[in-house]
């Protein structure tokens, strides 16, 4: 148990707790990660010849959705951080810097990959961080060069496993335990035990490694006149290894307890964490538009596994969420047991099960959780759309709580980059609101796109890599002149 998990354990917040999340309300276990965190950003800067700061600045990444496409991107622009260096001597990078990084939908992925290095691979306690982001690389273009769907490739017995341990849980199963089954082979299978691992088993070395934060959105249904729930309301569900919130509901809970059961914010039965692979799934549940090709393959996996699945009443996951998507309005919608369960909220408070979704359905780049956060730089990495088209809409998202009217303005610099990316620096005149360095890459193949040659993903990967150049480097250091 690390010493932010103790702090955690035993400060109070044991179950649930309720009311406005704000930038200041973080639990005692986060303000210690982000103190030490943003401490050894100072001793960084001190190496660098930064000796009397001011202010350390706090430097948020964000990571676009955008299917495997983005997941690779995003890898690719974490290892671009590490390598460029501010400080030779010291062998300082830039994301020494970064105190946050925030991923959505195929961003998710890779970024539970890297803290799931970070935390389970062998040896490498000893290795630079460097040489961890390669062996992923190495691990995840051998891994995306095969199907999918091909059945022969996977541990069958790995997913009865989980789905006997939900059931025994009284937890919901669905199709989305089968596409996170797939994703956590995909990313994590060269890892021992991977099968078990936890988003609460991965808050990294604050010396190390920033603060993941994983993002989805709770599908608060409306009721038609035929009364079916066709009409949506999508809110902002932030999971980190220590907290996870939902300000519309209005709640935290330690992520430990996720998917236990609440009543009017009370504890009532503590149960399973789900698994790092089920959040995959979840937090990436692009399937829900598109769900044939997943069936057919659990199709292919029952008859293939007749008794061993019949056993777990494996196919039955397809009939529960035929009449989910009957009820919900949405094809094969995640659930987890609802932590609002009981609350005053005419929408979700009486249902046992709070339906999940992937935070893209709202936008592929989530700014709240660092604007949350009072963040002085964010670093934007765009493997969805090339045109600022997807920053835009999620600015327009958040434009009754924020004053974002600049990102809709000309750049301060713009910059077509000679490996076809396009560089973009936005700059707020107002106080308290972050500058803004906005990337996009990727786009050369299609966000659906299930399997990738070791040609198309050194191209995807060198091209975010590679991103982080001479010019990124000048215009962030400028940037971070002007707040020092």
């Amino acid at each position: 148990m690390t010493f932010f998990q103790k702090i955690f354990l035993f400060s109070g917040l044991s179950a649930l707790t309720t009311g406005h999340v704000s930038a200041i309300s973080m639990h005692p276990a986060e303000v210690a990660f982000y103190q030490q965190r943003m401490g050894h950003a100072a001793t960084v800067l001190k190496q660098r010849g930064y000796d009397d700061i001011k202010k350390v600045p706090r430097v948020g990444v964000i990571l676009s959705g955008g299917g495997l496409r983005a997941a690779i991107a995003g890898l690719g622009l974490v290892a671009g951080l590490q390598r460029a260096q501010i400080s030779s001597r010291y062998q300082a990078s830039l994301l020494d810097l970064v105190s946050d990084i925030v991923a959505t939908s195929g961003s998710v992925w890779s970024l539970g990959m890297i803290v799931s290095y970070l935390a389970n691979a062998q040896g490498v306690a000893e290795m630079p961080m460097n040489e961890i982001l390669m062996l992923a690389r190495d691990h995840l273009r051998e891994n995306l060069a095969q199907s999918f769907f091909d059945l022969h490739q996977y541990n069958i017995r790995s997913l009865t496993a989980s789905l006997r341990e939900k059931r025994n849980c009284q937890q919901p199963c669905g199709v989305v335990d089968l596409w996170g089954f797939l994703l956590k082979e995909k990313f994590l299978k060269s890892l021992p035990n991977f099968g078990n691992t936890r988003l609460s088993d991965l808050l990294p070395d604050p010396t190390k490694f920033p603060m993941p934060i994983f993002t989805a959105v709770a599908d608060i249904p409306k009721q038609c006149c035929c009364s079916l729930r066709c009409n949506h309301q999508y809110e902002l569900i932030e999971l980190n290894p220590l907290v996870t919130r939902c300000e519309y509901l209005n709640t935290r809970l330690p992520t430990r307890l996720l998917n236990s059961s609440f009543c009017n914010d009370l504890l009532l039965d503590s149960k399973l964490e789900p698994s790092l692979g089920f959040l995959f799934g979840v937090c990436g549940s692009a399937y829900s538009f598109a769900p044939k090709d997943i069936v057919a393959f659990g199709k292919r996996m029952i008859s293939a596994r007749e008794g061993e699945l019949k056993q777990e009443r494996g196919a039955g996951i397809f009939w529960n969420d035929f009449f989910n998507t009957l009820k919900y309005g949405r094809s094969c919608p995640p659930q987890i047991l609802n932590f609002a369960y009981g609350n005053p909220n005419e929408f979700v408070g009486d249902d046992q099960e709070l339906c999940l979704g992937d935070a893209g359905l709202t936008s592929n780049i989530q700014l709240k959780p660092l604007l949350q956060r009072n963040v002085d730089i964010i670093i934007i990495c765009d493997a969805y759309d090339g045109n600022c088209r997807e920053l835009k809409r999620a600015a327009n998202l958040l434009g009754g709580q924020y004053n974002l009217d600049y990102i809709f303005e000309p750049p301060a610099y713009a910059s077509d980059l000679s490996n076809g990316c396009k560089l973009r620096v936005f700059r707020s005149s107002n106080i308290g609101l972050p500058s803004i360095i906005y990337l996009s890459v990727g786009a050369r193949f299609s966000t659906l796109k299930m399997t990738y040659s070791n040609e198309e993903f050194d191209q995807s990967f060198n091209e975010a890599l590679e991103a982080v150049g001479q010019t990124f480097c000048h215009q962030f250091c400028e940037l971070l002149s002007r707040i020092i």
